[in-house]
């Protein structure tokens, strides 16, 4: 099978070769000291030392492993290997070609980028040990779900001099291919010995704590390439993320073909490059599935839209663009949908059954947040409708508006989709605790305000509330995983809402549990217990393709460890450090464009200066 490389990937190669061709040899050897440090010093003759690649994979070997599994057990040895001596056994038990292909697509992908860091350097080196690698999986369900059990063990041994024996047992291939994502982490190529290297006594037992763990990003501010959503879930599955949550369309643009209208991205589209076919979209559902990954489509309403809305009757939409914009919207451009016009809903239907043909039905987003209500007091139609419906014009007649408009689309998804959803909201006006009496508990509340502030915000008393109502939620506060910010005010004034940076720490930090227990909840055993999981969120409002991956990562893999491991104890950032800092560096070779962490010299000299440390 062949694989393209990236052009990141093809430079980290490039580079290797190069350092290689040059006969460049390192003066300097490593020993373990304390069982947690390489040091380093010149080999002047001493045979002892080991390389810095070779060291720190054992010292200790855990540092290796992202996210930490939930048991294991790892030595401080390594045995020489070589990807041409691997032996792969694969079982689905219940006979499933499908499953049983994707995993062999998972061990070839992993091989290849393992292969890739050696370069042309691919001799078998003379005491290079046979691997066996044996797979089982329970059960072939070829579907990738949030309801699917993640867990899998692993185990490595060096059964003699020259054979290591892998086994890897799991129910399902998520759970097999996160299996095969670990032991690819206890492999590396080391140039100095011109060799390949596995940790060689290993038993790990691991499963997520949260079956939700994702990514929530928007095309529609700034388009985002097919090429480069792919590099994005790459790098959501080296992390063992599961979700990717797209949000498909918005205000600023309508990028998603329509086959019932194509005015919708004729209008709605930025340009003729920048459109999604279905061909597009099912490419990247399936290249998602083969990385376990779900994707979730989010299409935003009632509130932030109006592109490619322009295809269809005028009245079933209010505000678009219209000025001032901080009167009618939260950020502009303005506009959102006339819940009161019956033919809207029927346009909706047709959204959602194509959206159900490429996505499939198990899961939607129906954004629900930002809804201005100046905006719908505006429309004559709607203060009709208000009165005929015995309601005012205040802000619970406006919520008690919004409810009508969610029963009626919810309605309609049903019908397209054939079936009954998972559906998502984000928190807004409709989850505030005077309104939440009202609210639908088939939602799921992705929670996107402020987390951290005093339990006397509306912030913290709406997470509260909802937590304390029996609602399930996903964590996304804005405080902590919101990846656009602090890289300059879009709107070019001061107390701008974005304008603090988060750096991984304070993701890595952002313990959902924890955020509930500073709030106080009165239930909290069984507010916890409907933690779904979390997000980190890329809105694009001042991002592009260029600078998307660095601002990405390696932060969204610091969530992922967050959300991965037991949410009932607090894990700190310092004590994640030097495994962030080896899988972040492990991204990058990978092809990957994570931003750094420390400069390299730290890298290479570890425990030597304290202020390498970031919490130094």
């Amino acid at each position: 099978m062949t694989h393209k490389m990236s052009g990141s990937m093809k430079i980290a190669v490039l580079a290797a070769v190069i350092s290689l061709s040059r006969g460049y040899t390192s003066p300097w050897g490593y020993t373990c000291e304390g069982g947690t440090t390489c040091k380093k010093q010149e080999k002047a003759g001493q045979d002892n030392l080991l390389t810095l690649r070779a060291c720190s994979m054992t010292c200790p070997s855990q540092n290796l492993l992202w996210p930490l599994p939930s048991t294991f057990t790892t030595g401080d040895t390594t045995t020489s290997i070589h990807p041409d001596l691997f032996n792969l056994d694969i079982k689905v038990l219940d006979g499933n070609a499908v499953v049983s292909d994707r995993l062999q697509r998972a061990v070839d992908r992993q091989v290849d980028m393992l292969r890739q860091k050696a370069g042309e350097n691919m001799n078998v080196a003379e005491d290079a040990s046979q691997m066996d690698i044996t797979l089982v999986i329970q059960q072939g369900q070829e579907k990738v779900s949030l309801e699917s059990d993640e867990s899998y063990s692993l185990s490595i041994t060096k059964s003699d001099i020259n054979l290591v024996t892998v086994t890897m047992e799991a129910d399902s291939f998520q759970g097999g291919r996160h299996g095969v994502e670990t032991l690819f982490q206890l492999m590396d190529w080391d140039m100095d010995q011109e060799t390949f290297l596995v940790v060689d006594n290993v038993q790990i037992t691991d499963s997520p704590f949260y079956p939700h763990r994702g990514l929530a990003l928007d095309t529609s501010r700034n388009f985002i390439s097919v090429g480069k959503i792919e590099e994005v879930l790459n790098s959501l599955s080296y992390s063992k993320m599961n979700v990717f949550h797209w949000r498909l369309s918005g205000a600023q643009s309508f990028p998603v073909q329509m086959d019932f209208n194509p005015d919708f991205t004729n209008y709605g589209a930025y340009g003729p490059d920048m459109i999604y076919t279905k061909e597009d979209v099912k490419h990247i559902v399936n290249y998602a599935s083969d990385r376990g990954i779900v994707v979730i489509p989010e299409l935003d309403t009632p509130g932030n839209l109006g592109a490619g809305w322009q295809a269809v009757d005028a009245d079933y939409t209010l505000c678009v663009e219209r000025d001032p914009w901080d009167h009618w919207c939260t950020v502009p451009p303005c506009g959102q949908l006339n819940p009161v016009v019956d033919g809207m809903y029927d346009v909706l239907e047709n959204i959602y059954s194509e959206l159900a043909e490429m996505f499939g039905s198990d899961y939607f987003h129906m954004g629900g947040n930002e809804v201005n209500f100046v905006c719908w007091d505006s429309s004559q139609q709607i203060q009709t409708w208000l009165r005929e419906h015995g309601l005012g014009v205040g802000e619970g007649d406006f919520v008690k508006l919004w409810h009508y408009f969610l029963d009626n689309a919810l309605t309609r998804l049903d019908k397209a989709s054939n079936s009954t959803p998972n559906v998502y909201l984000w928190n807004s006006k409709l989850t505030d605790p005077q309104y939440l009496d009202q609210w639908d508990s088939r939602f799921t509340v992705q929670l996107w305000n402020y987390a951290w502030e005093s339990s006397d915000s509306i912030n913290s008393q709406t997470i509260k509330a909802v937590a304390e109502a029996g609602l399930k939620m996903v964590f996304s506060n804005v405080d902590s995983t919101y990846l656009d910010c602090g890289f300059g005010s879009r709107q070019g004034f001061e107390g701008y809402w974005c304008n603090n940076f988060k750096g991984w720490n304070t993701v890595y930090e952002n313990n959902p549990r924890r955020i509930l227990e500073n709030k106080g909840v009165s239930n909290l055993e069984e507010a916890a217990a409907n933690i779904v999981g979390g997000e980190t969120t890329m809105m694009t409002e001042m991002t592009g393709e260029g600078s998307l991956m660095t601002k990405l990562e390696p932060r969204t893999a610091a969530y992922a460890e967050t959300l991965w491991r037991d949410g009932r104890d607090m894990h700190w950032a310092p004590d994640a450090e030097d495994r962030m800092t080896r899988h972040r560096e492990r991204l990058r070779e990978r092809g990957i464009g994570a931003d750094a962490l420390t400069q390299r010299w730290c890298m290479q000299n570890p425990g030597i200066n304290p202020k390498c440390s970031m919490f130094a």
